[in-house]
């Protein structure tokens, strides 16, 4: 051929595959020369053990020069879609093949590490902020989120209640089950309710306060108290008797003790001191004489007068019946209708006190007013002294109402609407008292048993099933038989969701269990599994496959750096060990003859030469000369790095290399499966479900590709509703699936067939027709015809148009008329 010594002139012009323009001209950026003729390779290199070709690189394998998805990077894209960036703009997702797709943000169930990588949430997390139970932010459907732990439950336990149908937030302190916030219903060991809260139980001789919320001393003469002064005892020591709420030695004067209830009851107002209520008194007030336990006065003066400091009688107060003076309206006794009341007569007694012979009492201190003595004759109640509220009910001021019974605007304890369990208000129930009843609106009606519940026949009642439930059994309520829509059954229960360790089968609305170490899973693969355990295509497993280490935050098996063989980490400075023909130093996987850096070979100079910016590593500077390629390329035969593979191959995910498509294959995707076909073949290929054949098993072949046929078909032939055969019940009539045949046809084998013509020699005949036909043409003159075999199983008599033919129901062929000789009739 022509020497190649001399000076050569090398001459690039552009010729595009489409028209351009001066505004939106190209730039070259990368080009190779390659020399024909020579008897030897026109390279020497120490690296040349790699099979090399003098072939020009395929139109396919040209640098992409299009716009990029916006998710991409600074440094650009192979191609326009979002999984062919070099480098991601906020965050991407982990494919499948290895490969990764660019998004602006992560979709929900998974979270963004400080990688920018989407990694996936615990399995009933909807959003989160790590990959543990405890770092959701929203639930799956089904599940509510835990105030202050970041988990999500199925149920709210102890010391939490629903609120707005999806938190189960905390009750108050010292409360084990609530309603809301401010409203317990059972307490924590070592507490007892007060009002609607829970406090610490004090022990004798003290009481619980709200502000340093501690137990706190009361008065020395004290039992039992309501606060630390001396006037706040609730019941006294022993030795001492209950006084105006004083606990004393004795009984002042005006005062007489009641020892079997430890307490100093007020004597009549005209005795100074007495031994017991009215008539008792042995003194009196100054100005009375005792005359018979009673304190009378003695002057000229008649009831209704006072004598005053002259000698002279005067008029008492209008409502006294007797006064002392020196005021008319210091009574000693009222007139009926009224009551004494320190010295004053009037219609009635101030707050906190009752009316009895003529006097005011002290109510019992329970009671806000009261009608008598004691603790069960209250009209209305006040808070008490730590605050909290009492409620009327039946006489007496309790904290909490009993059950059946709701709290009332005038705090009285009033009871539920009839069949109420539990009750917010006069006309709304929150449940029934029975299951006979169902609720509805607030409102409890009596039921006849339905969908989700089972008869009591001992009690008459209607037993309810487990939520879910369509049927259960009587004595096992939570044995479902079959489920309500939209739930899933699972060990006879059913479920709004599946539980734990389970996946849903939609068609059949059940749940399956995951393999034993999988936490959640599908029908094709585990999602997470069980703690020390990582996730490797799909499946739990203790250690990682070669070239792969445990991530333990995610709990998957990750790929290693591409130069470790084991590792511990994702970098290039994790690796645990190296291929043969390297070393370990530092965590780095080196070669052991090689004194260039990363990106760089040893050229003939004995200099380190940078590789091609296409090469990972490579054993010359030329495009064609690399050994491996970075993220997002692939090695060719050529030996060199793109970012789509030629035709004919396909990225292989982590092999970094350009994998050959399946036989007969001419295009494939990613991951193997074919997309188009060679053509120009003797036997032409058709592509079906991913793959070449040269038959198509179902549908027909439309150019190179094997197309479904319309529903009813089961095979066709040139085009979707040229059936050769129908599904059933479907029937085939002129190449097309019908519901049944028309008239003067009958079924048979899948095909409709026309009705043989009348002989008059043949056997008695029927015309067989379905009811649905029938019904929508009762007045049609031609019927299909078929042997007569039906013997004594008529069911009724229709009119036939042949007078010596019957039209009936066959009992042997469902939905079936007959029209024919009825000889057995």
């Amino acid at each position: 051929g022509e020497q190649a010594a001399g000076n050569w002139t090398l001459e690039i012009y552009d010729s595009p595959s489409q028209p351009s323009s001066q505004e939106a001209a190209g730039k070259l950026k990368e080009w190779s020369l390659v020399f024909y003729g020579t008897s030897g390779f026109p390279y020497t290199s120490v690296r040349h053990q790699q099979p090399r070709s003098a072939e020009l690189p395929a139109e396919d394998d040209q640098e992409y020069s299009g716009p990029c998805d916006p998710e991409c990077d600074e440094f650009g894209c192979e191609g326009p879609g979002a999984h062919q960036c070099i480098g991601c703009l906020h965050h991407f997702l982990k494919n499948r093949n290895n490969t990764r797709t660019c998004v602006s943000a992560c979709p929900s169930g998974f979270y963004a590490d400080n990688r920018g990588r989407c990694k996936k949430c615990y399995f009933l997390c909807e959003t989160c902020v790590g990959s543990r139970r405890d770092q959701c932010t929203s639930c799956k459907p089904g599940y509510h989120a835990q105030e202050g732990s970041g988990s999500c439950v199925s149920g709210c336990g102890d010391g939490y209640y629903l609120a707005d149908g999806s938190v189960c937030r905390k009750c108050s302190e010292n409360c084990v089950k609530c309603t809301s916030s401010d409203v317990c219903t059972e307490c924590a060991p070592g507490t007892s309710l007060h009002g609607s809260l829970c406090h610490r139980s004090c022990e004798p001789g003290s009481f619980y306060s709200r502000e340093r919320k501690e137990c706190e001393a009361c008065d020395g003469a004290c039992a039992s108290c309501t606060g630390s002064g001396k006037g706040e005892c609730t019941t006294c020591a022993e030795g001492f008797l209950l006084e105006d709420r004083m606990c004393v030695p004795s009984c002042s004067n005006g005062f007489y003790p009641v020892m079997h209830l430890g307490t100093c009851n007020r004597c009549d107002p005209s005795c100074l001191t007495c031994v017991g209520p009215r008539g008792t008194c042995s003194s009196c007030v100054s100005g009375l004489t005792l005359q018979s336990g009673t304190c009378v006065h003695i002057s000229d003066c008649r009831d209704g007068e006072y004598q005053d400091e002259s000698g002279g009688c005067r008029l008492c107060d209008l409502a006294c019946h007797q006064c002392k003076g020196p005021e008319s309206w210091d009574c000693i006794s009222c007139t009926p209708g009224r009551a004494l009341e320190e010295g004053r007569c009037d219609t009635g007694c101030s707050p906190g006190k009752y009316a009895s012979e003529g006097q005011c009492q002290l109510c019992d201190l329970t009671c806000g007013e009261c009608s008598g003595g004691g603790p069960e004759n209250c009209t209305s109640c006040e808070k008490d002294k730590s605050g909290a509220e009492r409620f009327l009910f039946r006489g007496r001021c309790v904290d909490v109402c009993p059950e059946r019974h709701f709290r009332s605007e005038g705090r009285t304890c009033d009871p539920c609407p009839e069949n109420c369990g539990a009750c917010s208000g006069p006309n709304w129930c929150l449940s029934c008292n029975s299951s006979s009843y169902r609720l509805s609106d607030g409102v409890c009606t009596r039921l006849e048993c339905g969908e989700g519940e089972v008869e009591d026949p001992e009690y008459g009642e209607c037993m309810v099933c487990e939520e879910g439930c369509r049927k259960c059994v009587l004595c096992k309520p939570r044995h479902c038989l079959s489920c309500t829509e939209g739930f899933y059954q699972f060990q006879d229960s059913c479920y709004k969701t599946c539980p734990a360790k389970t996946y849903s089968v939609e068609d059949e609305m059940t749940c399956v269990r995951c393999p034993e170490t999988c936490v959640s899973c599908d029908v094709e693969e585990c999602f997470w599994c069980e703690a020390d355990l990582f996730l490797s295509d799909g499946q739990c497993v203790e250690q990682c496959e070669e070239g792969y280490y445990g991530d333990e935050e995610s709990q998957e098996c990750e790929r290693c750096h591409d130069d470790c063989k084991t590792c511990s980490g994702p970098d290039e400075d994790d690796c645990d060990s190296c291929e043969e023909e390297e070393q370990l130093a530092g965590g780095e996987c080196v070669r052991e003859q090689d004194p260039c850096p990363r990106n760089s070979f040893l050229n003939d100079e004995g200099e380190c030469e940078s590789c091609h910016s296409s090469c990972e590593s490579c054993w010359g500077n030329e495009r064609n000369q690399c050994s491996t390629c970075g993220r997002g390329r692939f090695l060719t035969a050529q030996q060199t790095c793109v970012g789509k593979c030629p035709a004919g191959s396909f990225g292989g995910g982590a092999s970094r290399r350009c994998e050959p498509c399946p036989p007969g294959c001419a295009l494939c995707a990613e991951t193997g499966v074919c997309l188009r076909c060679h053509s120009g073949h003797r036997d032409p290929l058709y592509l079906q479900e991913g793959q070449c054949v040269r038959q198509c098993q179902r549908g027909y072949p439309a150019g190179q590709v094997c197309l479904s046929c319309a529903s009813a078909c089961s095979s066709c032939e040139g085009n979707a509703t040229r059936c050769l055969s129908c599904a059933e019940p479907f029937v085939l009539h002129r190449h097309r699936c019908a519901e049944d045949c028309p008239p003067g046809h009958l079924p048979r084998e899948g095909r409709c067939h026309p009705c043989p013509p009348p002989a008059a020699a043949a056997p008695p005949t029927t015309c067989v027709r379905s009811v649905r036909s029938l019904m929508s043409s009762m007045r049609e003159t031609v019927w299909r015809t078929a042997p007569l075999d039906f013997t004594g199983m008529w069911k009724r008599r229709l009119a036939c148009n042949v007078p010596s033919q019957s039209r009936v129901s066959a009992g042997r062929v469902p939905n079936q008329e007959v029209c024919g000789t009825m000889e057995n009739a």
